[in-house]
This record gives C-alpha cells, sequence and structure tokens, in this order.
C-alpha cells in the first residue's frame, strides 16, 4: 500500500528499534575451541546451519536451540562477540537512517530515543522482566551517541519513544501538518495517521476507528515482547477478529466481558496503562490513577 500526502512530510523516527538493528548487524558471534576453527550458527528452517572457518557446513535438522546445537558438538565451544569498527557501525546508521527518511517520502525527520525505566515500569513489575538478561549490542553506545550528536535525538525519560512518535503525531494532526511515524513496532498501530513500516517497506494510513481497534485487539492479546498477559487462548488473529468492525464502546464492552469471563478483570486497568500510547505529555495524563490516565487520551 501506498499513501502520500501532497505536502511537507516530517517523519517520526523509533530509533530504539533502529539503535538494535545497526547494533547487531555491525557485530558478528563466533564459537570458538582450542580444538578447532572457530564455527558460526544461524537459524534456518527446520533446525541451525553451522559454518566452520575452514570451509566445512553442517546443516542440524529438528534442532530448536542453539544449545542443543552446541550439545551435538565433539567438542565444547565458547562464545565470542566480534564487533565491526567504529566508523562502518556510524555509516551502518547513516544508511540506514537515510534509507528510512526517503522511503517515507519525507522532507524532515526527528528522531526518538527512550533512556532510562519508563513510568510503566512502576505500573507493573514484571514489565519487559524477560529481557533483563538479554545480550545487547556491542555498538548500542555508539548507535545512541552517534544518533544524539549527528541527528540530533530527542531523548525520552520517563516515557518511552513510541509514546514520543504517539505525541507528536496527535499534535501534528491538531495543527494540521503531515507527520509520519517510522517503526516496525505493532504497537504504534493504534495511533491515527501515516505509518511507515520500514521492515515491509510499506506506507499505510491509520484511521481513528482502526487504531482504537488495534489497540483493544492488544488488550486482549497482550504483548509478549513486554511480558504483558493478555486473555489465555486468545492470539493476535483471534483478538482481531472480536473486534472487528466494532466501534470504540462496542470495543470496551466486548474486551470488559472477556476480562470477566476469564477472571481477569481485576488487571484490565492495568493492562490499558501499560498498553496505552501516550496522546498528551506525561505530567497531563499519568496520575497514578487509571481515570485520570484515561480522561487525559481523548481518542480514547
Amino acid at each position: 500500500r501506498s499513501v502520500m500526502p501532497f505536502c511537507a512530510v516530517h517523519a517520526l523516527i523509533d530509533a530504539d528499534i533502529l539503535k538494535y538493528a545497526c547494533g547487531f548487524a555491525c557485530q558478528k558471534t563466533l564459537w570458538v575451541s582450542e580444538d578447532g576453527p572457530a564455527l558460526t550458527i544461524k537459524k534456518v528452517k527446520g533446525g541451525f546451519q553451522v559454518n566452520s572457518e575452514d570451509g566445512a557446513s553442517t546443516l542440524y535438522e529438528g534442532v530448536r536451540t542453539k544449545a542443543e546445537v552446541l550439545d551435538q558438538l565433539p567438542v565444547a565451544y565458547t562464545e565470542t562477540v566480534v564487533p565491526e569498527p567504529d566508523g562502518y557501525c556510524r555509516q551502518t546508521v547513516k544508511q540506514m537512517l537515510t534509507g528510512i527518511i526517503k522511503a517515507a517520502g519525507a522532507d524532515t525527520y526527528q528522531v526518538y530515543l527512550t533512556r532510562g525505566k519508563c513510568f510503566r515500569f512502576g505500573v507493573y513489575s514484571e514489565y519487559k522482566a524477560s529481557r533483563v538478561n538479554t545480550p545487547k549490542p556491542y555498538h548500542l553506545p555508539t548507535v545512541e551517541e552517534y544518533l544524539i550528536e549527528h541527528h540530533d535525538a530527542i531523548v525520552c525519560h520517563e516515557i518511552e519513544a513510541d509514546d514520543a512518535l504517539a505525541i507528536q503525531q496527535t499534535e501534528a494532526a491538531k495543527r494540521g501538518d503531515a507527520s509520519i511515524i517510522c517503526t516496525i513496532d505493532k504497537d504504534l498501530n493504534m495511533v491515527p495517521g501515516l505509518r511507515y513500516d520500514w521492515g515491509k517497506g510499506e506506507t499505510y494510513l491509520i484511521s481513528e476507528e482502526d487504531g482504537l481497534r488495534s489497540f483493544w485487539a492488544q488488550m486482549l492479546s497482550g504483548d509478549s515482547d513486554d511480558d504483558i498477559p493478555g486473555i489465555t487462548g486468545i492470539g493476535a488473529v483471534k483478538s482481531k477478529r472480536l473486534v472487528q468492525g466494532l466501534d470504540n464502546k462496542q470495543c470496551k464492552q466486548v474486551v470488559t466481558e472477556v476480562y470477566e469471563q476469564n477472571g481477569m478483570l481485576d488487571v484490565f486497568e492495568r493492562n490499558a496503562m501499560l498498553l496505552w500510547m501516550l496522546r498528551k505529555p506525561l505530567e497531563q495524563t499519568y496520575n497514578k490513577t487509571y481515570a485520570e490516565f484515561m480522561a487525559g487520551s481523548e481518542q480514547y
């Protein structure tokens, strides 16, 4: 799909995703052993492909994890991260950023980064808990520094970059300005306006109604990436089907009933606060109660 306005467009770029994509692209992981050549292990359809520096290649079919592959190797291997040079990393970020801006058809742009814990950690102690021990790219500080120093990235505290994008898109719409959110994050599908998904290479328009249905669908399915539990047995496909064609009031009624039927009504408000993308600055919307929080969000 391609939907582009006939006026100047301002790109709102989610650099939280960009920084990880570029960081991991600028390093390679080798598995080294004292008794043999270094290996690379790559996930492929049906298993894992193990390539050796001496040119040998082996497909491990039916294997689900790298740990299972390592268990089958004849000697012990240790994981080693080999980063590319800093200059290569900065050039990679520049190229990716330039490509996004061009593909989005933007005339100007603003980059947003998250730093530190946002307010959601105070709402739910398990928010993003599974990410605590997840390895980060070696060049993550390099990418962030480059985006701040050379692309005037705005660093978000207390809120996430997602929230900043949603707030800025909402404010632009009120002014009658054209903005486009650039991200691959599904969470921002609840925000009305233009969207460019650089993973799919698609530009599309989200209506206010579709945005709200996306929010309510997430209320049902939850968000496993952020450790927000949804309703057991309801995934992304079923949740969308349950709210399809409904208006906001009907969506809320259906979702509330499903929560009640599943004994989860006590976490309804908590999940709403975790999943909803802000539309106004934090101090105007988040006052530690659900009623005040949602009262500050006009589309809700």
